[in-house]
């Protein structure tokens, strides 16, 4: 315990933030307020000078405590992983680098006899051969009792450590991953027949966008009635991200579990007392929620069989670590299998309740020709229109576009006679293409 305080424990660490990969700069900012956000209302102190960087398209984290680190793994909604820092040294050749590997005290940060999934990136080093390097660490972590895999032979994610070896401009850095498995992986799903198209950080990310344009846009997101509504639901991504952001629900409530459980230095008493302190979080959010009802709409029977059992799953979860009244009282849950353009939605909402639309609809190969797709952008925006709002409700959202050409038929679509609208759209990377993130509001000001 002496030599984890001494080296890990006691003093500050450093850490990189993996997101998705390519991710456009306006994702990497958001996750450094997300990060910023964690900070002002930490459960455990980050140490007395942490710094979040941005440096050559990466983000840092420097002098942060273990425990901080654990707990932004814990609470991070749009970051993949938190890559812990276990050692770095220069190595331009390879007797360099046995000996640098020789040095590493694997001990103190991996679980004896573990199950490891090594992956290794050289760029601008002399030591450039990536199947050799890996030969290297994999026989150091061998001789240490260690079993070096590849993600393909693995029957599942759980108990395995995942090492992360990177080599820039000839320094060496070795990397831990905290969460282990992807931390869009919320750990609720309990039935993946329906492939998410949208990956659950994302999604974070677009309600995250959305929530923040509301806001400046004037309309009260705590203090009126909300009625989210999901088109082409799927597995429901976009519903369950929605109510984590109101409700400042994190994963590890839900039923995630963390690489960093298995480690050395991880304090025992740390799980329990996260979770405590994370459901006080909840609770307080919850209590002066207003009623918030999810809709999720889909048409595919195998889509809303496995949505069925994820909101099962969610709802159960959810209301277990909730305050049972507040939860009941505040929360509606329904699933409507239909056509979003048959479905009637609310003709009349109670004055000043609020409807939002996150949206992700088929596009490309997922519905089939450019002019298909570019109807169906059409229809959305014409069938939102067409909403009756009571005064001073808003409609607001937003929806993923494959280009601008798409964005733009959307929003032409979406404006309508005396209701106000706003709309507010920015660049992300999504399937390694550059994709329009629309944000929108229509609030209706006539007072018929």
């Amino acid at each position: 315990m002496r030599r984890l305080k001494k080296h890990i424990l006691g003093v500050p660490q450093d850490a990189a933030l993996r997101v998705g990969l390519g991710s456009e700069p306006c994702v990497l900012k958001d996750v450094i307020s997300e990060v910023e956000d964690i900070r002002k209302s930490a459960i455990h102190p980050p140490g007395e000078d942490p710094q979040v960087l941005l440096d050559d398209g990466s983000i840092k984290l420097k002098g942060f405590s273990f425990r901080s680190l654990l707990e932004i793994t814990c609470r991070s909604r749009t970051a993949r992983d938190v890559l812990w820092l276990i050692h770095e040294a220069r190595s331009n050749d390879f007797g360099r680098l046995k000996h640098v590997l020789g040095k590493v005290d694997w001990e103190l940060y991996l679980p004896k006899k573990a199950t490891i999934v090594l992956n290794v990136n050289s760029t601008a080093s002399r030591l450039f051969h990536e199947g050799a390097i890996f030969g290297h660490v994999k026989k150091a972590l061998e001789d240490q009792g260690h079993e070096v895999v590849k993600t393909s032979e693995l029957s599942t994610h759980e108990n395995v450590q995942h090492l992360h070896v990177t080599l820039r401009k000839n320094m060496l850095r070795i990397f831990l991953s905290l969460a282990g498995s992807p931390l869009y992986l919320r750990g609720f799903k309990t039935v993946l027949k329906a492939t998410a198209s949208l990956k659950e950080d994302l999604a974070a990310y677009g309600t995250r966008f959305a929530f923040s344009c509301g806001k400046a846009w004037g309309i009260k997101l705590h203090d009126v009635p909300l009625q989210i509504i999901v088109p082409f639901a799927g597995s429901g991504t976009l519903g369950f991200e929605s109510i984590m952001n109101l409700w400042n629900i994190t994963p590890i409530l839900l039923g995630r579990s963390y690489a960093f459980e298995a480690l050395p230095a991880f304090p025992d008493t740390f799980l329990g007392h996260t979770k405590k302190k994370l459901v006080t979080i909840m609770n307080e959010q919850q209590k002066v929620s207003p009623l918030i009802n999810l809709t999720f709409i889909e048409n595919d029977p195998i889509q809303a069989e496995a949505l069925r059992d994820n909101i099962l799953s969610f709802r159960n979860r959810l209301r277990e670590a909730s305050d049972a009244q507040s939860f009941d009282e505040k929360f509606a849950l329904f699933l409507e299998e239909s056509d979003f353009f048959s479905w009637s939605i609310p003709t009349e909402t109670i004055t000043g309740t609020n409807i939002f639309i996150p949206l992700n609809p088929p596009y490309g190969k997922r519905l089939g020709s450019v002019d298909d797709a570019l109807r169906l952008y059409a229809n959305l925006g014409q069938k939102l229109g067409m909403v009756k709002l009571s005064k001073g409700s808003s409609l607001f959202g937003f929806i993923f576009c494959p280009s601008p050409k798409f964005s733009k038929i959307f929003v032409n679509s979406l404006k309508t006679g005396s209701k106000k609208s706003h709309f507010r759209s920015t660049s992300i990377k999504h399937g390694g293409q550059i994709m329009e993130l629309v944000a929108f509001n229509i609030m209706n000001l006539d007072s018929k």
